[in-house]
């Protein structure tokens, strides 16, 4: 008899197995949106650690270009001066054929030169008016001295050309 007593102690009602199955149900979804949620937080963290690291990665690019661009600056005054000097020739063949292969690299990761050269526009865009030169020869804003290339990297300005802009008397 305490069996049967005990049986139906833990009998439970339908109502009471249906609320008790809507509380789990609730707690399922519960959990589902706390794992939805921290998978979004994760994917979230990932792009965002992602893209740091790429803008480390393209500022250190960066910094080693213009460092290079400098010596190839060095380079390129240097082969003008060399073409005044008699008996350097083979020398200066050399230096060219390096400054060409530092050009080369340079354009390998995506630098390109300005161009800029006497005549051309001037734009502010991708010059720097260092200076203004009285010139009849030339109309006025124009570009009358370059004296520093500029350069582009991936589409952007990464250095400005340096030049004296044209202006009449």
């Amino acid at each position: 008899m305490k069996q049967k007593d005990e049986r139906k102690e833990k009998r439970v009602t339908k109502k009471e197995l249906e609320e008790k199955i809507k509380k789990l149900e609730n707690e399922v979804k519960e959990k589902n949106e706390l794992y939805l949620r921290a998978l979004a937080d994760y994917d979230n963290l990932r792009k965002r650690m992602e893209n740091e690291i790429n803008g480390k990665v393209k500022e250190g690019k960066t910094g080693l270009i213009n460092d290079l661009i400098t010596v190839v600056d060095s380079m390129e005054h240097g082969l003008k001066h060399m073409g005044e000097v008699k008996g350097c020739d083979e020398i200066k063949e050399g230096v060219e054929a390096i400054f060409s292969q530092m050009v080369n690299l340079l354009e390998k990761h995506g630098v390109k030169r300005l161009e800029v050269k006497r005549g051309d526009d001037f734009d502010p865009n991708h010059c720097e008016a260092i200076g203004f030169l009285e010139d009849n020869s030339l109309e006025e804003n124009k570009i009358a001295r370059v004296y520093q290339q500029g350069y582009m990297i991936d589409g952007k300005l990464l250095r400005p050309a340096k030049v004296l802009v044209s202006k009449k008397n």
